[in-house]
């Protein structure tokens, strides 16, 4: 049973940093403009609501976000 807990934990954890990982690249590929022009529509748009969302998260992390 104690393994279980264990393997558990790590798969958190392991899924913790990845995720991590990959919205700091996310925002970084924001910052400099790149997500913008070599993303596909669909994606543009799912980051867009993203931000949209959860604007305090990405301007926390240095994202600029206009009001229109």
């Amino acid at each position: 049973m104690e393994i279980k807990k264990i393997m558990q934990d790590f798969k958190k954890r392991y899924i913790y940093e990845l995720d991590n990982i990959l919205i700091r690249e996310i925002i970084g590929d924001i910052i400099n403009g790149s997500l913008y022009v070599t993303a596909d529509d669909d994606t543009v748009l799912m980051m867009l609501t993203s931000i949209w969302e959860a604007r305090d998260s990405y301007e926390a992390a240095g994202v600029i976000v206009g009001n229109s």
